[in-house]
C-alpha cells in the first residue's frame, strides 16, 4: 500500500459509527495482533523408517548389531523412547544383550541394559518403553541414544519415540519447533476457531461489561421494592381470583338446589292438575274393581 499523499483521503474517517478513531483502532490491534494462539496439547511420533512425523526429520541411526547412536532433535515437554528388545533369537548366535545410555540435552546419561531371557518363548520384544523424560521446557532439544563401545556386541533397535508438544499459530500456519521445517496440520478444527473467537469476544466486551455493572446492580437493588410489591399484588389476585372461584362454585350448587326445587314444583303441578280427572274417573273405576270390605266378629 502506498503512503498517503497530500490529496489522498486519510486511512481511516474521524467517526466510526458511534466508535472514536482510537477506540477503532485499538481494535483493529487487538484482532490484529490475536494470532498467535496456543493449541491443544498432542503427541507427535519419530518412527525409525518415517522419521518425525511433523516435520519429516528422520534420526541418524544404523544397523542393529552394530556399535551405533541413535540421535534426533525435537521441541516439546516430555519424551518417550520404545525399543525393540531381544532374547532367545537366530538360534542363540546373534547378541541380544542391549545396553544403552540416553541423553537429554547432553544432561547425565540415563543407563538402560536388557539381559535375554533365553527361556521365554518371546523370542522378541515389540515397543517396549525404555525411556521417559516429563517436565522439560517447551524449547528445541537433544536427544540420543549411546553404546560407549563396549568390547563385546550389543543389540540395539530403535523403534519409535513419542514426544508431547503445544503448537502455536502464526496467523494461518502453524509453528511446531525451530527445526527449520513448517507444514499447516489441520490442528485447530472449527470448534477451536470458535472457541478463539468467543475469547476475542468476550475480551473485548469485558471492559464495557465492567463499566456497566455497577450501574445495573444499582438499578436491580432500585426496581427490586416494585418487584416486591408485584409480586404481593399477584399474590392477592391470585387469592381474590381464588375467592370468586369458591363463591362461582356456591352460586352453581344453590343453582342446583333451585332446579332440584323448581322439580318438585313441577311435580306437584301436575298432581294438581291430574286431581281433578282422577276424582272425576274414580267413580265409574270403583264399580269395577270393588273393594272387599273384611269385617271381624268376635265369638262367645
Amino acid at each position: 500500500m502506498p503512503p498517503p499523499t497530500s490529496s489522498s483521503p486519510p486511512p481511516f474517517h474521524r467517526k466510526t459509527g458511534r466508535l472514536s478513531q482510537r477506540v477503532f483502532l485499538l481494535l483493529l490491534f487487538l484482532v490484529s495482533t490475536f494470532h498467535t494462539v496456543l493449541g491443544t496439547i498432542r503427541n507427535a511420533t519419530i518412527d525409525d523408517t518415517y522419521g518425525d512425523e511433523l516435520t519429516g526429520v528422520k534420526p541418524n541411526t544404523g544397523d542393529g548389531f552394530e556399535p551405533i547412536s541413535v540421535s534426533f532433535h525435537f521441541t516439546g515437554t516430555a519424551l518417550y523412547v520404545y525399543l525393540t528388545l531381544a532374547n532367545n533369537c537366530c538360534g542363540g548366535s546373534a547378541a541380544t544383550l542391549t545396553e544403552v545410555n540416553f541423553t537429554v540435552d547432553g544432561s547425565s546419561p540415563f543407563f538402560y541394559q536388557h539381559k535375554p531371557d533365553m527361556a521365554t518363548t518371546d523370542s522378541v520384544l515389540y515397543q517396549q518403553l525404555v525411556f521417559s523424560q516429563t517436565g522439560l521446557e517447551h524449547k528445541l532439544h537433544s536427544f540420543s541414544a549411546v553404546i560407549d563401545g563396549p568390547k563385546y556386541e550389543i543389540f540395539i533397535n530403535f523403534d519409535y519415540a513419542i514426544y508431547t508438544l503445544v503448537p502455536i499459530r502464526f496467523g494461518n500456519k502453524l509453528r511446531f519447533g525451530r527445526l527449520g521445517t513448517r507444514r499447516k496440520r489441520d490442528i485447530f478444527d472449527h470448534t477451536h476457531s470458535l472457541n478463539r473467537v468467543t475469547i476475542l469476544f468476550f475480551n473485548l466486551i469485558s471492559p464495557f461489561v465492567n463499566l456497566i455493572s455497577p450501574f445495573v446492580n444499582l438499578f436491580v437493588n432500585l426496581i427490586s421494592p416494585f418487584v416486591n410489591l408485584i409480586s404481593f399484588v399477584n399474590l392477592f389476585v391470585n387469592l381474590f381470583v381464588n375467592l370468586i372461584s369458591f363463591v362461582n362454585l356456591f352460586v352453581n350448587l344453590i343453582s342446583f338446589v333451585n332446579l332440584f326445587v323448581n322439580l318438585i314444583s313441577f311435580v306437584n303441578l301436575f298432581v294438581n292438575l291430574i286431581s281433578p280427572f282422577v276424582n272425576f274417573i274414580f267413580p265409574f273405576i270403583n264399580p269395577i274393581f270393588p273393594t272387599n270390605n273384611i269385617r271381624y266378629s268376635r265369638r262367645g
